[in-house]
């Protein structure tokens, strides 16, 4: 997957502030209490740069392709209350914070706040066609083979009956069954980002063997954008997903360390 360049946040926070702002020094966007502007300072200015942005990038991202096709399918109502909770970086902080949380359950979509906003962990088996496996109980049920376990972390938007996927960072472990035994053989990871508010930087990815456990694990930098860290107040913070296979319990899921770095 493309890693999301500052540069495009940086771009995109200048378009803001220049179009906000006009030459003589005054702010051209209406009062935050205008209904126009639907509580958020500058929103028509923000609304329409971040939805060029989007629609760019649309064009060369599969992920934000889907997710615009998502958008279109909204009315205007509905589009405008999406775009009110993206473009509000205290929102988008909100939902980090939640997302950060090593408790967070699997397969189990957990609000943060009233304005449809979500987080979500999501894991499943896959085989080595990466083919979803179902009604696993133990590693030691699987015929001798290489699988897989993959372990989500995701960000999202849930609109009437629409779901916008927003942020989405993963793992995946790849094993090695035989006899009963497991050996961790490798492990990749990815993300996939259109919050205006966030970059996302992977690091190299590692998996090991650790007793009875597979462990595949993920490393990103979370970064505020140049014009969401005022909102959001934090710079940069460090991810670090993880997926397991634990033989000896037959269970397998994932967990995340999240530590902020200034």
């Amino acid at each position: 997957m493309k890693k999301l360049n500052i540069l495009t946040y940086v771009v995109l926070a200048c378009l803001l502030v220049v179009t906000a702002i006009g030459f003589d020094g005054k702010v051209n966007a209406k009062p935050k209490n205008d209904p126009e502007n639907n509580g958020v300072p500058a929103f028509g200015v923000m609304k329409k740069n971040y939805v060029a942005w989007w629609e760019e990038k649309a064009k060369h991202d599969e992920y934000a392709k889907e997710q615009w096709e998502t958008f279109n399918q909204l009315n205007e109502g509905q589009k405008n209350k999406f775009l009110k909770a993206i473009l509000d970086g205290k929102t988008t902080r909100e939902a980090l914070d939640k997302w950060a949380d090593k408790s967070l359950p699997q397969n189990e979509v957990v609000p943060v706040g009233d304005s449809g906003v979500y987080v979500k962990a999501t894991s499943k088996w896959l085989d080595k066609k990466g083919k979803a496996i179902k009604n696993v109980r133990a590693a030691s049920e699987l015929p001798d083979g290489s699988y897989y376990y993959r372990y989500e972390r995701d960000l999202g938007y849930i609109i009437g009956d629409h779901e916008l996927n927003t942020s989405k960072v993963h793992v995946t472990v790849f094993a090695t069954v035989k006899d009963g035994e497991i050996q961790a053989d490798n492990a990749t990871g990815g993300h996939s980002n259109i919050n205006p508010f966030l970059e996302i930087r992977d690091g190299v990815s590692s998996s090991f063997t650790q007793g009875d456990r597979a462990v595949g694990n993920q490393p990103f930098e979370v970064v505020a954008s140049a014009f969401g860290f005022i909102d959001m107040d934090f710079l940069s913070r460090s991810l670090n997903l993880y997926s397991y296979i634990d033989k000896s319990s037959g269970t397998a899921g994932g967990w995340a360390e999240f530590e902020e770095i200034f």
